[in-house]
């Protein structure tokens, strides 16, 4: 039978190891227990953590979120701290462990360093904020082509849509595809647009001519004007074409129960529930906030009407 080879271990390459995942120095010095709980006291935030961000603000879930984080912030110090003291009182003849193998360190690494933020930002992804992409103008003034915009995916999960919500959706016509667009009628509502004018239950939103604005006239589609149009308790911008529109009137239809009607900013220049009718609710994956990468000016970062 081989007797276990001899090695010493080096004091520096302990506290790398235990930088960058925590424990890890202490399973390269052979102290494989220690290791594993350091490694586990070093994440144990991470569970309240990912509650606090996908049920909402909770006071103890803070608190104990704050707490924990500290305290692994302490645990980490001390693993680079002790893991160091610790390969130096080691002599050189530490008998090599069957799990002191650069496999067993080289899948730590990926664990902590791929695997898992690459759940955790599944888990953000799918529950709490995504990224889009604007593919077109038809959302111009407010969103411009090459826009980057993060959606807010818990907008809704105490409540429904509200009018003049910018939300982002499955295409109906291709579910592969998404959609950002303005809500402007709610369930139960009679929505009809008339020649850019929009009318709810009769009664046209209020619109007039804008004065001014943070776009630009030279971030404009060519051949339109600045409008502002006002749905439930918000105002907006729109624009408005001074030639044909592309889009043909809508007749009064009424929203179903579990739908809204939705509509481009770029009035006149706009695929929305004009053509391919109204959204289920269902299918909104969350309300369209923070502008993060214009792709005009930068003076238009931030969050948006």
């Amino acid at each position: 039978m081989d007797e276990p080879k001899l090695r010493k271990r080096s004091p520096w390459i302990a506290a790398l190891l235990s930088v960058f995942c925590t424990g890890l120095g202490h399973i390269y010095c052979g102290r494989i227990v220690m290791g594993l709980g350091l490694f586990a006291a070093s994440t144990a935030f991470v569970p309240f953590q990912t509650s606090l961000l996908l049920f909402g603000y909770s006071a103890v879930l803070v608190f104990i979120t704050v707490v924990l984080g500290l305290v692994s912030i302490v645990v980490s110090l001390y693993a680079v701290i002790s893991s160091f003291v610790l390969a130096r009182r080691l002599g050189a003849d530490y008998r090599l462990k069957e799990y002191n193998h650069p496999i067993v360190y080289l899948a730590f690494f990926l664990i902590v360093g791929f695997i898992a933020p690459t759940s955790a930002a599944q888990v953000l992804r799918e529950n709490v904020a995504e990224a889009f992409s604007i593919a077109a103008n038809s959302m111009a003034p407010n969103f411009l082509k090459g826009d980057l915009v993060l959606a807010d995916k818990q907008a809704y999960r105490n409540g429904p849509p509200q009018r003049g919500d910018v939300i982002v959706f499955r295409n109906p016509m291709d579910r592969k595809m998404n959609y950002i667009k303005r809500v402007v009628g709610l369930p139960g509502d009679r929505v009809e647009v008339r020649e850019g004018v929009v009318y709810l239950d009769g009664k046209p939103l209020p619109q007039k001519r804008a004065t001014s604005s943070i776009m630009g006239p030279a971030e404009l589609p060519e051949g339109a004007e600045l409008f502002e149009e006002h749905g439930g308790d918000r105002a907006y911008l729109i624009a408005k074409h001074r030639g044909p529109s592309e889009v043909p009137d809508f007749a009064e239809t009424e929203v179903p129960p579990g739908h809204v009607f939705v509509l481009g900013d770029n009035r006149d220049r706009s695929l929305d529930s004009r053509r391919f009718g109204c959204v289920p609710i269902g299918d909104i994956k969350g309300r369209a906030t923070f502008l993060y990468w214009p792709a005009g000016r930068w003076s238009r970062f931030g969050r948006l009407p």
